[in-house]
């Protein structure tokens, strides 16, 4: 898998998320940062970085990565959007034809 593919990135900020060794809030601002101009393609990356996201925002390495969570939080149902307007406009899915079972906030996803 290329470093820089959506899933590389996600896998590597959670590996970094429940490690507080010294350079990790740095390592995950960068990626926080990489994966915040991305556009998630599917529900199972997007829902896997808003995860993430949460339990940074909970226990964040630095503040700064509190304060990225939390901005990438504020802005987060854009993401939802656009994967639902992305997926209709290729006719990969019709209004509810896509649903994720998972849990909390992402239980019932429809696209």
């Amino acid at each position: 898998m290329p470093a820089n593919t959506i899933n590389a990135l996600i896998d590597r900020l959670e590996g970094l998320m429940r490690r507080f060794e010294p350079g990790n809030g740095l390592r995950a601002q960068k990626l926080l940062a990489q994966l915040g101009r991305r556009r998630f393609p599917d529900a199972a990356s997007l829902i896997r970085f808003h995860e993430i996201l949460v339990f940074l925002r909970a226990y964040p390495h630095t503040p700064a990565v509190r304060l990225t969570c939390e901005e990438l939080l504020a802005s987060f149902h854009k993401r939802v959007t656009r994967l639902r307007l992305g997926c209709r406009r290729l006719g990969l899915c019709r209004p509810g034809s896509v649903k994720h079972r998972g849990y909390g906030i992402f239980s019932n996803l429809e696209l």
